[in-house]
């Protein structure tokens, strides 16, 4: 194989696949070269540093990888010499934009004296800085060494089935959640529509998109529509697709349906959609054909149906939100996704992850949190899940001014005190016996959840918000900071009835 990594191998007991093997997971960028500059080899690190896919870069001229004459190029330079290039101190900029700040160290490569090709082994220089800080902080920071080190990859790339997640970029090692992700890539396999279930924050689009690239539709598009969004009477266009004459302005236009056609359509909070359009939902999923709005021709279609919701379905449907039909139909297989509560083991595991990614993202050195910070997130309930977890993190950073590790006094945000202190959500302060009577009935009741309280809480201020706009749902979802769609469902939900309001206000 001419110019390939055959010739500039060097020879010995050890085979060049087993070589490459262990260079393949080393944490530093390997590149190798032939003599005329080609690369013939680029690890995983190199891939990552680089933001570049490794099928992209092999044959490549490294000139033209990094955009450098050979006057300049180390690795060029060590070709023409014959001599190592050691301790460089070199920068540029990714296809992507980022810039990149890297030590190199490049060798020639000798075959019985035959100059064969160079191996360029780069460091970017914010990993040696967090590895010297976290080493100099040990004293003050988090013990973190238990940790997987996998979990130091970049876990966000960009597919071009319209997708960033495959399941190496979901992390966690709680037995539950394990289990979940066991469940998830065995449902992967099969074209069986797929329900994933969870709170707001656990990760359910991740999933989802890790399900697809796991499957043998891969190679498809990947297309996800927040259900929750969009109003009814648009949402049924772009599900469906419209006709040209079927309505006023009406043109020829395929549907999310169509577009996703072959591949993986994600339908997210479906629990959200209105029960006329679950009916045509149910149809289209019963014949696998759609029909496009105000057409009578119906196009076949194949493709996986993964559907997120964020709220107990069974109960949706008992209280005639939700078609049951349309429930069996989604969900051949439920996933349920725990939220982050119950999984506590996973708090460090992910804190780690989002301080080195944000340190990538924000240009910091950040090396880890403070035991009073990290007992602090090991305690929190996180109603918001990883989601919360991640924005705490990041809104922490965005505090710090030179400091490399976490500390309470870096904690912004409604839930966060200056001293560190954190309130959760709903709990309510300690009040005197003569103070209980100020107290609603509802939060008396010991045997009341949290889920059946925050229903409550949102069906009284909907009905607040009605009574001050007297049944006007439009402006009273601009009042609650909420979509029309949104306040409209939520209405259905509670039963809430709007004339009231406007009898009331006449």
């Amino acid at each position: 194989m001419k110019g390939g990594i055959r010739e500039i191998a060097p020879s010995g007991v050890m085979s060049v696949k087993s070589v490459l093997s262990i260079l393949d997971h080393y944490h530093q960028a390997v590149v190798i070269s032939n003599l005329e500059g080609c690369v013939v080899y680029y690890n995983r690190a190199a891939a990552h540093m680089d933001d570049m896919k490794r099928e992209d870069v092999l044959g490549r001229k490294v000139t033209e990888l990094y955009r450098v004459d050979e006057g300049v190029s180390p690795t060029m330079k060590s070709l023409k010499s014959g001599q190592p290039e050691l301790n460089l101190a070199c920068y540029y900029r990714t296809h992507l934009g980022r810039m990149v700040n890297s030590i190199c160290n490049v060798f020639p490569i000798f075959d019985e004296n035959r100059h064969m090709g160079a191996v360029c082994f780069m460091w970017e220089y914010q990993n040696v800085r967090d590895y010297t800080e976290m080493a100099s902080q040990s004293a003050r920071m988090v013990n973190l060494q238990n940790i997987s080190p996998r979990v130091v990859k970049e876990k966000s790339l960009c597919f071009e089935n319209g997708t960033r997640y495959t399941f190496d970029s979901i992390i966690g090692e709680d037995s539950l959640f394990k289990k979940t992700v066991a469940s998830a890539r065995l449902a992967s396999r099969s074209p069986s529509s797929t329900i994933l279930a969870g709170e707001t924050g656990t990760g359910k689009e991740l999933f989802a998109q890790a399900i697809h690239n796991n499957g043998p539709r891969h190679k498809e598009p990947f297309v996800a529509i927040n259900c929750a969004a969009i109003p009814e009477h648009l949402l049924e266009g772009i599900l469906f697709g419209t006709s040209k004459g079927a309505f006023t302005g009406a043109v020829d236009k395929a549907g999310i349906f169509e577009q996703a056609n072959g591949g993986t359509l994600l339908l997210d909070e479906v629990n959200s959609m209105a029960i006329g359009l679950q009916a045509k939902l149910l149809r289209t999923l019963q014949e696998r054909c759609v029909r496009r709005v105000g057409s009578l021709r119906e196009l076949p279609i194949d493709l996986k149906i993964i559907s997120t919701v964020n709220e107990d379905l069974n109960r949706a449907c008992e209280q005639g939100f939700f078609r049951k039909d349309l429930m069996y139909r989604l969900g051949a297989v439920y996933l349920e996704i725990p939220p982050l509560r119950k999984r506590p083991l996973d708090v460090g595991l992910l804190t780690h992850h989002f301080i080195h990614r944000l340190n990538r993202t924000l240009g910091m050195n950040v090396a880890g949190v403070s035991q009073k910070v990290m007992a602090m997130f090991e305690s929190s309930s996180w109603p918001g899940n990883v989601r919360e977890l991640e924005h705490t993190i990041e809104g922490a950073m965005n505090m710090m001014h030179g400091d490399v590790i976490i500390d309470t006094h870096h904690l912004v945000g409604v839930r966060w005190h200056d001293d560190g202190a954190f309130t959760e959500p709903g709990v309510l302060e300690a009040v005197e016996e003569d103070q209980l009577s100020v107290i609603p009935p509802t939060f008396q009741a010991e045997a009341l959840d949290w889920s059946e309280v925050k229903r409550v809480q949102e069906s009284d201020a909907i009905r607040d918000a009605l009574e001050k706009t007297r049944g006007n749902a439009a402006k009273a979802a601009t009042i609650l900071g909420i979509s029309p769609q949104l306040i409209h469902y939520r209405i259905k939900k509670y039963g809430i009835c709007r004339k009231a309001f406007k009898e009331k206000a006449g």
